[in-house]
């Protein structure tokens, strides 16, 4: 990952991306759980992820995106 292209994202959600990448799929319950947030807070994450192209939004969850 490039760190130049990260430095609008805080901690928890590069551990997401990082997460992603290495489980393909990811649920706001099981982030909820891991990261100890409510499911909002995930909710928001992933939304900002996928509209900075980190992540491709699902349902429920999310799909890492090859672009990182």
């Amino acid at each position: 990952m490039n760190n130049k292209s990260l430095l609008s994202v805080n901690k928890r959600q590069k551990d997401i991306i990082d997460y992603a990448r290495n489980n393909g799929f990811v649920t706001v319950e099981d982030l909820s759980e891991i990261f100890q947030v409510t499911h909002q807070t995930i909710r928001r994450d992933l939304a900002f992820l996928s509209d900075n192209f980190y992540l491709s939004r699902t349902h429920g969850g999310g799909f890492f995106s090859i672009r990182y």
